[in-house]
């Protein structure tokens, strides 16, 4: 999605288990039909120089902001869920062809109260799909393709 709007810029996936292990055949294949390989993808555990080295940190779970916390507590004023992120992006608008990245992230960081980042409130986890039907990646791949654009429309107009 980056690519298609000329935005040069490293994503990287990373996680709260062991690393080293293939992704699901389940996200495989979800992931085919957008036409990204994930057949030599293998996990990564969550680590300060990944997420402190970030400009944005997008997560599933709220837990996996605790998490990224724990390894670089000053990466969770950049750190959001996808969904949460999604939500805001409505009131910090669209960045400004002047305005850094880190600017934008910033203002959407403010738009949250303090216990929004550590809340046990879930409502806005997108559950993982392992274990699931190949529908329940399909489904689980929609939702983050849809949320994923809502977000760069406004980050990269």
């Amino acid at each position: 999605m980056l690519a298609s709007r000329g935005i040069d810029a490293d994503v990287s996936s990373c996680g709260l288990l062991d690393g080293g292990t293939s992704a699901a055949s389940g996200a495989i294949r979800a992931m085919a039909h957008r036409g990204v390989d994930l057949s030599h993808h293998l996990s990564r555990t969550i680590d300060a120089d990944l997420v402190g080295g970030s400009d944005l940190v997008i997560t599933m779970e709220r837990r996996q902001i605790v998490a990224v916390g724990e390894v670089d507590l000053e990466a969770v004023q950049r750190t959001f869920t996808l969904l949460e992120l999604a939500d805001l992006v409505g009131m910090v608008g669209r960045r400004l062809p002047d305005q850094p990245v880190a600017a934008w992230v910033a203002r959407a960081a403010a738009m949250r109260t303090p216990t929004a980042v550590l809340s046990v409130n879930v409502d806005d986890d997108l559950p993982d799909p392992m274990g699931g039907s190949r529908r329940a990646f399909r489904l689980t791949a929609e939702r983050i393709e849809d949320r994923m654009r809502v977000i760069l429309d406004s980050l990269f107009p």
